[in-house]
């Protein structure tokens, strides 16, 4: 599934011009974000059935979108009102460290994810929320975690 951020449809149902070029006809939509004490925010989160489906597609777009436009560096559905099991993120350049490990990822999407520690060690580092604009803290995170889903 090609994931990135795009002016037009999300759907694979785009036409073509008279040089053969697809061109779009669907705007990404900013979506909105909830705030810091929404009920949404404190449910628990559905699987995705069907990652493949083009309103999960649709979603995925549109949260690649609202996380530009915020900005940020990553998402969760839950934070954009819909209460499944689904994140996007990025490490830009200005973020990595260069530290074994801590490289530049392009946008990435996590379907159904499962995030396990990856050995002991912890480290502090300043975050922020897209749910809770304006507020950074220092936060305990593991140093290495591994992670799998549906890409």
């Amino acid at each position: 599934m090609p994931i990135g951020r795009s002016p037009g449809r999300c759907d694979d149902e785009a036409a073509t011009g008279p040089n053969q070029t697809a061109f779009y006809t669907r705007a990404m939509t900013v979506l909105k974000i909830a705030r810091m004490g929404h009920p949404i925010l404190l449910e628990r989160c559905q699987p995705v059935a069907d990652p493949g489906a083009p309103e999960i597609r649709r979603l995925v777009h549109d949260m690649f979108e609202t996380m530009e436009d915020a900005p940020g560096a990553g998402l969760a559905a839950p934070q954009v009102h819909v209460p499944l099991r689904l994140f996007v993120f990025r490490v830009q350049p200005h973020r990595a460290t260069g530290a074994p490990g801590d490289a530049v990822i392009g946008n990435t999407v996590v379907i159904n994810p499962v995030v396990e520690p990856f050995g002991e060690e912890m480290q502090l580092r300043w975050e922020g929320c897209l749910s809770i604009p304006g507020l950074r803290a220092v936060v305990p995170r593991w140093r290495r975690v591994r992670y799998s889903g549906f890409d």
